[in-house]
Formats: structure tokens, sequence, C-alpha cells
């Protein structure tokens, strides 16, 4: 999968959604999706697990709904890290707890 920088694409929330989908069902055994709550018109608010290790790392991005570069720095670097070899070792010890959109609404409201 190449990589998806913002030169190559401008994603709505369905496109994200849709990349994200993608990314889970091609990768389900190394990636964990959990839906960790609802916003208040009932959009899930899903995190992405990644790596086996001991230690957690929390990444979040999209808490104001003007951030959506966030976002995809993070689609970015879910990216990576199922798909780079070397970082096999890395995922051994750390766990990375990832979510994209925190913030559903802005970024729905700031990507139309």
């Amino acid at each position: 999968m190449n990589k998806i920088f913002l030169k190559n694409y401008i994603f709505s929330y369905n496109g994200v959604c849709n990349y994200l989908n993608i990314l889970y069902k091609n990768n389900k055994e190394r990636i964990e999706k959990i839906c960790i709550g609802k916003t208040s018109f009932g959009y899930d608010i899903d995190c992405y697990k990644i790596g086996k290790g001991k230690k957690h790392v929390l990444l979040f991005a999209l808490t104001h709904g003007s951030e959506i570069v966030t976002t995809y720095f993070l689609l970015e670097f879910m990216t990576t890290l199922l798909k780079e070899a070397s970082l096999k070792e890395i995922l051994e010890k750390y766990t990375f707890n990832l979510i994209p959109i925190l913030n559903v609404e802005g970024f729905i409201i700031s990507s139309s």
C-alpha cells in the first residue's frame, strides 16, 4: 500500500472510514479495532490497537474540528506500523492505541 500523504488524497469522513476499514480488513491479525464510545450524534469513536508490547502509547487526532491534518498523520503512522517489516521489534515492545478521529462531528464540518 502506498503512502497516503495529503498531496495524494483529501478525505471526507466517509473516505477516512473507508480507508480505515480497508486497513483493518487487510491486517486483522495485526490490528484490533475497539469502539470506545459514541458521539452526541451517535457516531462511533474507534480505537485501533497495533502491537503486543507491555508499554502502551496513546496517540489521538482531531481533538478540535479544525485539526484534520492530525488525522492524516495518524493514518500514515498506522500504515507505516503495519507495512514496515523493520518495525517488528518495536511492535513487540510497545502497543500503540490510535484514535484517528476523536471529534467526529468537527471532522465532518471541517472537511465538508
